[in-house]
């Protein structure tokens, strides 16, 4: 048997062993706990509900009134796009992380407290194993366009949303809706017009071409510039504002020399598709890549660890998240363990096997097989373990701490 050591927010350790080494109780447990007549915590989220579906994809959510999620202000939704699919520009009432299931597109957002223009817009092309971050009030867009299905898992803290336990998305764009329609056909086309200074038939106009609402199927593909492009060319414009009002041929040699090897080691960190801000003066970057990255821990027969904590993306000290990518091989065990500053939201991503979480007394409060798409939230304290089936086991878990 071998032993794995985690990042300090988990107190145990992970321990892998083969098949031929464990045993596990079959069975779930309902109902409630022995002895004390309080009613389990509800560990499986089970299926999502539909909030919106059109030809462009579709977006569904876990119901605010499942106690886990009430309980701990977590609001959890995930996000389907078929091919030239938009989810058009909104922005949301609660801190966001986003993961990356499957797929490959293009993101964007539009940060509305960055100091300056360079700064505050942010388009970057994601694939599976990327994690983005998306802080309150920050505007954004998903576009797939790519030939695959692009599916995007979301979690947040919604204590301090409008309802806790559930996401508010604020579109501004799209038809007039009960639902995902464009928060501008709330106002009066009149008082619309006046604000933007232009004619009220060029406000009527404009609604009136809206046809869709929430997620739109694109008739022709949409064109980006290059993105790395433009991430240098942010770059350059911030090195200008900095040197400002400086004077001096030599002085500005020396720091033409400094600028060209900075450009030489920014084009490399992104040539490794590691997503690492070389610098805070470049931008506050929104995305980290895992996909081509070295585990934090391997262990041979075992598995693979990786934690996407704020020392690897700064930004996630604002959004209040953090993730962690496990992948188990055949039958292999994860020993129990348990985290003391955060809820888990654990989203199988392949393969099958078993879990199992208890209560601090003793008292088995989930037991079950899980496959691909099971979602669970595993209270802080809780111990649980985890066991691999034939064909493996990954899930990905976002925990409500950026450490």
């Amino acid at each position: 048997m071998a032993y794995l050591g985690l990042c300090p927010a988990f107190i145990s350790v992970l321990l892998f062993l083969t098949s031929s080494a464990v045993s596990t109780s079959v069975g779930s447990v309902r109902g409630k706990y022995a002895g004390r007549g309080e009613e389990a915590p509800q560990i499986d989220l089970g299926r999502p509900r539909d909030l919106l579906q059109t030809e462009g994809g579709r977006l569904r959510s876990w119901s605010e009134d499942i106690e886990a999620i009430r309980n701990s202000h977590i609001g959890v939704a995930e996000l389907e796009l078929e091919e030239d699919g938009l989810l058009v520009p909104q922005y949301s009432d609660a801190e966001k992380i986003a993961f990356v299931l499957e797929g490959s597109g293009v993101m964007g957002a539009n940060i509305p407290y960055a100091p300056n223009e360079y700064h505050r817009t942010f388009v970057r092309e994601v694939q599976s194993g990327d994690v983005v971050t998306l802080p309150k009030g920050t505007v954004y867009w998903w576009y797939n366009n790519r030939n695959d299905r692009l599916r995007v898992l979301f979690a947040g803290d919604t204590s301090l949303g409008v309802n806790p336990g559930r996401f508010h998305q604020f579109g501004l764009a799209g038809a007039r809706e009960t639902n995902f329609g464009s928060l501008l056909h709330g106002f009066s086309q009149g008082t619309l017009a006046d604000a933007w200074g232009v004619e009220k038939e060029r406000i009527r106009s404009l609604l009136d071409q809206q046809n869709d609402a929430g997620i739109v199927k694109c008739k022709q593909k949409i064109t980006f510039p290059d993105i790395y492009e433009e991430a240098r060319h942010q770059r350059r414009h911030q090195r200008e504002e900095e040197r400002g009002s400086r004077h001096g041929r030599r002085q500005r040699e020396d720091e033409d020399v400094e600028e060209t090897m900075n450009e030489i080691m920014y084009d490399e960190a992104f040539s490794a598709s590691r997503d690492r801000p070389a610098s805070s003066f470049y931008f506050e970057e929104l995305k980290y890549s895992t996909r081509n990255e070295y585990p934090d821990v391997y262990v041979k027969n075992g598995g693979t660890f990786t934690q996407v904590s704020s020392q690897k993306l700064p930004s996630l000290r604002q959004v209040g998240f953090s993730v962690v990518k496990v992948s188990l091989d055949q039958n292999a065990l994860e020993a129990p363990s348990f985290v003391r500053n955060a809820n888990q939201l654990i989203y199988i991503t392949q393969g099958g096997g078993r879990i199992q979480v208890t209560s601090g007394d003793g008292e088995s409060v989930f037991d079950e097989d899980v496959q691909e798409g099971t979602v669970l939230v595993i209270p802080k304290f809780f111990p649980s373990l985890k066991l691999a089936g034939e064909n493996g086991l990954e899930y990905v878990c976002l925990l409500s701490s950026h450490r």
